[in-house]
């Protein structure tokens, strides 16, 4: 089973240059928080894997180059429901 770190815990030991890198980080489910971890760790080009965040401000990979997520963007979710309704009316 992997470890899990907090947030200053993952920057020290990338700072460290630990024997054992971190490969991802597993994100928020708040896109704030989201938004915060991918900002940081961007730089670092850890992947950040998000369970919930939804905000479309994810989607731009010059802003947030590495977040991966599990469920779609809010964007994602309007079309599909848009598309749904538009063809049974």
């Amino acid at each position: 089973m992997g470890s899990f770190y907090s947030f200053q815990q993952i920057l020290d030991k990338k700072k460290e240059a630990d024997k054992q890198p971190t490969v991802a980080v597993v994100g928020a489910v708040k896109n704030e928080v989201s938004r915060e971890i991918a900002t940081a760790l961007g730089p670092l080009e850890i992947p950040v894997i998000s369970y919930g965040s939804t905000a479309a401000e994810l989607d731009d990979k010059e802003k947030y180059p590495t977040p991966i997520r599990t469920v779609g963007s809010v964007a994602d979710q309007v079309k599909v429901i848009t598309d749904i309704l538009q063809k049974n009316r």
